[in-house]
């Protein structure tokens, strides 16, 4: 019960900004990111993308954020109307232990003065962890159905129970295996496999893994990213298929076939 509060006061805290939402804001397509929780150690990314839905030139002068933990910056600096860029978050988890929530700032001249804030927050966890801390599928041919694997241990409690494998993506295929049990930690196989269907360009999504318990919110990470290339995959064409509303539910990414790790919850965990 603890932790359901903790998780509604954020959420009252995240949403009390958009009462007073600029102009600037509402070029953002969302103004946060949890991740939830994550076994320490892998970075986590997230795109905050925006488009310039003004009639005027746009400029972002500067992005910076208010802990060491976190990076962030522009993919594009200036936009005509109507273009599109992203803000890239980076936590790196390895420089933080518990719940962190990170502000990043970013600075616009152009029309006029304004600024911009959004947030990040993740939960990282030394009971969990995550072998390999990344899901690499590379350079995939389209019309493959390519599988990546990590094991995913929990530590503290032999007892815990998966109950149920999530993504938010439709062309992404999960499967849990348990591989292993003892008093004091559980491990499982998890398997992550592209439909052969899946849109050509890069893009990202998260898989969830739900416990038994519901104290038990930890996480492992965030398993999702693709690139998969196909004949007409050439810088700056636009595939049928990859517009913005034939997407999967996962998002657009800026990553090279590198996928992070998956984010687990318990029982009782709201998304």
């Amino acid at each position: 019960m603890f932790r359901h509060s903790l998780v509604l006061v954020a959420g009252l805290c995240w949403v009390s900004p958009a009462a007073a939402a600029s102009w600037a804001d509402g070029m953002f397509r969302e103004l946060t990111k949890d991740f939830g929780s994550v076994p320490r150690g892998p970075r986590l990314e997230h795109p905050f993308r925006l488009t310039n839905n003004t009639r005027s030139h746009v400029h972002i002068s500067g992005v910076r954020t208010s802990c060491g933990c976190t990076t962030a910056y522009a993919v594009q600096t200036d936009l005509a109307p109507g273009q599109e860029t992203a803000i890239l978050a980076y936590m790196d988890t390895n420089r933080f232990s518990g719940v962190r929530n990170v502000t990043i700032y970013v600075t616009i001249d152009q029309p006029h003065h304004e600024e911009v804030r959004l947030w990040v927050q993740a939960n990282s966890r030394d009971d969990v962890s995550v072998t390999p801390e990344s899901l690499a599928y590379g350079q995939i041919k389209r019309g493959s159905a390519p599988a990546a694997n990590v094991t995913v241990t929990f530590l503290g409690d032999g007892q815990l129970q998966v109950t149920a494998v999530q993504c938010d993506s439709n062309y992404v295929q999960a499967t849990l295996q348990q591989i292993s049990r003892n008093e004091i930690q559980v491990a499982y196989q998890l398997t992550a496999r592209l439909r052969p269907d899946a849109p050509v360009g890069k893009w990202y999504s998260d898989i969830w893994l739900k416990t038994h318990q519901r104290h038990h919110a930890a996480g492992a990470g965030a398993v999702d990213g693709r690139d998969r290339v196909g004949p007409e995959h050439q810088p700056g064409h636009r595939q049928p298929g990859a517009a913005q509303g034939r997407r999967p539910r996962g998002t657009p990414g800026h990553r090279s076939g590198r996928s992070s790790l998956p984010h687990h919850r318990g029982a009782g965990d709201r998304r």
